[in-house]
């Protein structure tokens, strides 16, 4: 949780930098030194605006994919192939491809040209002509693509955690692979903690870090420790309610003072995905315990949403603890 690399895209989203910022000490992304045309909208020009001035206060790091080992290309490659070899995904992407039903642009400095001519003769890319340091790739091969491309810088930048803002981003990168486990749930937590709302400066939130930085280091310390109880033995979710609510409660107040204006994240897909990451992990150790985590394992999605709301509550599951909070802080 101490730095945090934000993918698949090269601008962050406002909400995940004002969060993220304030729960660590420094975000990135990856971004490579010629991005001409990368900006779409005003929205996104305002988003660049803001993290070069993070990048000013030492918050925001620019990470080049010119500079990354080469080996890591080399990996990222196998893993690519190894997942398009698997239940027809090839097949499936280069049809996806040929009707242009979803696309993703990727910057070629984000590539190998290995990888760039694997995607170019199995039909997966074409050139674009609207912007030749680009090329176009099928929507959900670019998605993978950059999911793994974060995995692996991360491998060479240890001090760095995966992160992103939307569950279908997680679920690409986190269900591939059992390493990144810690990583998923973190996540998870971190996207169910207080932010602060839109109307917040970037300036007021820094000014926030610096003046209660000791307070907001040892709720890190806490979510961390909280996260490792989990990943160690998922029936430790159990036991600790009470001072998750405690520590919770700590740091509105501490923002209430500070008149730091708060919103929060939606939990109807996280909580269930969590719940079924947890299930998925008991079920893989043979951990012999029975809550409303491990009865939904099976369950799909939609049906998870709404079963897992209902039983947790009744059964007073800590996880919905932070949905308690939300009405009542």
């Amino acid at each position: 949780m101490r730095q945090m690399l934000y993918y698949p895209k090269i601008i962050l989203p406002v909400d995940w930098m004002k969060k993220t910022m304030l729960y660590s000490d420094k975000i990135a992304s990856i971004h490579p030194m010629n991005v001409s045309g990368i900006i779409k909208d005003k929205e996104e020009e305002m988003a660049l605006a803001n993290m070069e001035y993070l990048e000013s206060e030492g918050i925001y790091e620019y990470i080049r994919p010119e500079d990354l080992d080469w080996k890591i290309f080399k990996n990222l490659l196998k893993d690519l192939q190894s997942i398009m070899d698997q239940d027809n995904s090839l097949k499936y992407a280069r049809e996806n491809f040929r009707k242009q039903h979803n696309i993703y642009e990727i910057f070629r400095s984000k590539m190998s040209e290995d990888i760039t001519r694997y995607l170019f003769e199995n039909d997966l890319a074409r050139i674009n002509k609207e912007n030749l340091n680009s090329i176009i790739v099928e929507g959900n091969v670019g998605l993978l693509y950059m999911s793994l491309l974060a995995q692996h810088t991360t491998s060479e930048k240890r001090d760095y955690t995966t992160s992103t803002n939307k569950i279908e981003y997680q679920n690409i990168l986190f269900e591939r692979s059992d390493s990144l486990y810690k990583d998923y749930n973190l996540n998870l937590v971190i996207e169910n903690l207080p932010t602060p709302s839109s109307t917040t400066s970037l300036e007021d939130i820094i000014a926030f870090k610096k003046e209660r930085r000791d307070e907001l280091l040892l709720f890190r310390r806490y979510i961390n420790d909280w996260v490792d109880k989990i990943n160690s033995n998922p029936s430790n979710i159990n036991r600790y309610k009470d001072d998750y609510e405690l520590h919770l409660k700590d740091v509105c107040k501490l923002m209430g003072e500070y008149k730091i204006p708060i919103q929060w994240s939606t939990l109807e897909i996280t909580i269930p995905t969590l719940a079924t990451s947890i299930a998925h992990y008991v079920n893989e150790n043979n951990f012999d315990i029975y809550s409303p985590i491990s009865a939904i394992s099976s369950l799909g999605i939609n049906y998870v949403r709404s079963k897992f709301m209902k039983e947790s509550i009744t059964n007073k599951d800590p996880l919905t603890y932070i949905q308690y909070l939300k009405q009542e802080l």
